[in-house]
């Protein structure tokens, strides 16, 4: 169940003779989103039904209710390229009684040529809408390939993929997550070369992650207590060496 769900767009062509792509600000919200997992079959239902009900996708069993959800979409234009930013939000995200709000999730594509990304986005509404293009088990080798030209000419203009923010609430404190992939100075002859674009790629990412909740992931499948206390012993040693090595910091209960 959605409740009051409200859409508002401030936006323009980019170009006068491509009517698929704008830019400009666009704003959904929906108030609360309620949902629980479907209930057990019962027992008089037949082979067919059991085959269906197997095959649908499995929703938590627990209740979730979502409030205050938001999307915020900006695609400012400078010159022949476009930037996008997206930024998904939820205030409270209750799962059976717990709640591991505010939960965000935002990402931004930098530098993106607008003619050639709007190339690929009508490759995209192409494919999307062809029934034949999205059969019932797909080949996404094959399914993508239409998209393969106009997203290696658009990695020719060098843009970037940020991962801006994702962070949520867990019982034990606060996950955020950061990152960013770039290519520096990619030539079209790179692009046919794996290791020349390896070369060229600028990536990297940050996490803060609570170290209770690993220490309790770590352990979450575990059959008894002693299996869980030998899953903990096996997670702090692997912590302590990547912590003497330097990739992880230790600080505050974070990690």
């Amino acid at each position: 169940v959605m409740s009051d769900i409200q859409f508002s767009g401030d936006q323009k062509r980019v170009f006068e003779d491509e009517p698929m792509l704008y830019s400009g600000t666009q704003n959904f919200k929906i108030a609360q989103i309620e949902f629980s997992g479907m209930p057990a079959p019962s027992s008089g239902m037949d082979a067919g039904q059991d085959a269906a009900t197997d095959a649908a996708p499995k929703l938590p069993a627990s209740p979730v209710l979502i409030k205050n959800v938001t999307y915020d979409i900006g695609m400012p234009v400078a010159g022949e390229f476009l930037d996008i930013a997206a930024k998904m939000g939820a205030a409270s995200v209750l799962v059976d009684k717990q709640d591991y709000g505010p939960v965000h999730y935002d990402l931004s594509f930098k530098h993106l040529h607008a003619r050639t990304t709007a190339k690929l986005y009508r490759a995209m509404m192409k494919m999307y809408s062809d029934p034949a293009a999205m059969p019932q088990n797909p080949d996404p080798t094959r399914m993508l390939a239409p998209l393969a030209e106009p997203a290696m000419e658009l990695l020719k203009h060098n843009p970037e993929f940020m991962i801006d923010r994702i962070s949520f609430k867990s019982p034990q404190g606060e996950a955020r997550v950061s990152g960013h992939v770039k290519l520096k100075d990619a030539k079209p002859e790179d692009l046919g070369n794996p290791m020349m674009m390896l070369a060229k790629l600028d990536a990297g990412a940050d996490l803060e992650l609570p170290e209770a909740m690993l220490a309790e992931m770590s352990a979450a499948k575990a059959q008894s207590e002693e299996e869980k206390q030998m899953q903990r012993q096996m997670f702090t040693a692997q912590l302590e060496g990547l912590t003497g090595e330097g990739y992880v910091k230790r600080e505050g209960g974070l990690l």
